[in-house]
């Protein structure tokens, strides 16, 4: 288990931090988009299958700063 691997590191559940259990997909979505929107890199910097790669965080592009218009 991770609790062992991370010993003698404290570990606790999302519980004891007040985020409920079906809530944290949508607290790792937000926590993306904020992360997106401050121009702050949040994505794994390389292949977890290949650790030797050379690390480089990827920036996406913006979004559009209007909708697009329909046609």
């Amino acid at each position: 288990m991770i609790r062992d691997a991370l010993a003698p590191k404290p570990m606790e559940t999302g519980e004891v931090l007040g985020i409920d259990t079906d809530g944290k997909e949508a607290l790792a979505f937000a926590s993306l988009a904020w992360a997106f929107a401050c121009d702050i890199p949040a994505n794994v910097p390389r292949p977890l299958a290949r650790p030797s790669a050379p690390i480089r965080p990827v920036q996406l592009d913006r979004p559009c700063a209007t909708a697009p218009q329909e046609q």
